[in-house]
């Protein structure tokens, strides 16, 4: 059985070297995949299929985050589209976020109109279980 992190390593493979994956980015991936799986160390992880789903969602997650910094630009004559990086990886960030959602922590958002003058009474305003956008 292969350890996480030789697993994000053989995930990404090429892209290790190409989005610049540094060791202490992928050691914190996996940190950050078992306190989301809920377990303190890797052998502790028993689903396999789990463990994967949401370290391929942290990896990207940490990938558009370090992305954050690409900006275009334009010299001698030349376009750079750094921000294609960060689109790069948002968009597996959203598969991967997809592909992991049936063991991530449960949540509801739901959608609520209001009056258009405004006025609500406070009973309208308590939080409950759903978030209301």
């Amino acid at each position: 059985m292969t350890t996480l992190t030789e697993y994000l390593n053989l995930y990404l493979g090429d892209l290790v070297t190409t989005l610049n994956v540094s060791a202490s980015s992928i050691a914190f991936v996996v940190d950050s995949t078992l306190v989301t799986y809920g377990v303190s160390t890797e052998a502790e992880a028993t689903d396999l299929t789990k463990l994967h789903k949401i370290a391929n969602k942290e990896m990207w997650q940490r990938l558009m985050q370090q992305a954050t910094s690409s900006f275009d630009f334009s010299a001698d004559g030349n376009s750079y589209k750094s921000s294609q990086i960060y689109d790069f990886c948002k968009q597996n960030y959203f598969d991967a976020m997809s592909d992991a959602s049936e063991y991530l922590a449960e949540f509801e958002i739901g959608v609520t109109s209001h009056r258009i003058d405004g006025r609500m009474s406070y009973d309208e305003y308590q939080s409950g279980s759903v978030c209301y956008f």
